[in-house]
């Protein structure tokens, strides 16, 4: 995990015109770029999904929230990613809600209806 500031922060609200929400904010304070100990987590239509890392808010480490942005924004600008598996998909923010969006296809899979939910449901 890397520590990150309020103004890395505040650089990828400029950037990407979001508000990070206050739950968010709280968890990419103390894992930003980590990796939760429990890591596998269901969808409302699929299981077993594996979570790889929490995307940093660094641009000098590689599983980066500015990268992930580049990529989901050609395909819906209102998913805020929040980390990514092992096959290029991403967990993202959708008007409060976790969702798992595949990258190849451009579904969506409903995880959780909030961040402390989704965490709780990890294991």
């Amino acid at each position: 995990m890397t520590p990150v500031s309020k103004e890395q922060i505040a650089e990828v609200e400029k950037t990407f015109n979001i508000i990070v929400p206050d739950e968010l904010k709280a968890v990419i304070k103390v894992g930003n770029n980590g990796v939760p100990s429990k890591r596998f987590f269901d969808t409302d239509f699929s299981k077993e999904h594996e979570l790889k890392t929490l995307l940093s808010y660094d641009k000098r480490d590689i599983e980066n929230i500015f990268s992930a942005f580049a990529v989901i924004r050609k395909e819906n600008e209102n998913l805020i990613p929040i980390a990514n598996d092992p096959a290029g998909n991403l967990i993202c923010l959708d008007n409060g809600n976790v969702v798992f969006w595949k990258h190849e296809t451009n579904e969506m899979e409903t995880i959780a209806s909030s961040i402390t939910d989704f965490f709780d449901k990890l294991y």
